[in-house]
């Protein structure tokens, strides 16, 4: 009876191990998604950014932007 108690003990603590593991796993490859999802939008932001900037640099001159034009006709 001892002994089917241990064997069993053991048992129940591997399939912990295991699932523990798995679950880890699984989370550790979510993160990893994030973080290349997260890196994907810093370089549209910067790609956008950068285009938005040079657009704005014509109309700095005249400290008006293409709104401003359109409204003042």
């Amino acid at each position: 009876m001892q002994r089917r108690r241990s064997v069993v003990g053991v048992a129940v603590g591997l399939v912990m191990v295991g699932l523990g593991s798995a679950v880890w796993a699984v989370d550790m490859g979510g993160m990893k998604q994030k973080v290349e999802t997260v890196k994907g939008q810093a370089e549209n932001v910067k790609k956008e950014g950068w285009r938005n900037r040079t657009k704005r640099q014509g109309s700095e001159s005249t400290g008006c932007d293409e709104e401003c034009r359109r409204s003042k006709g």
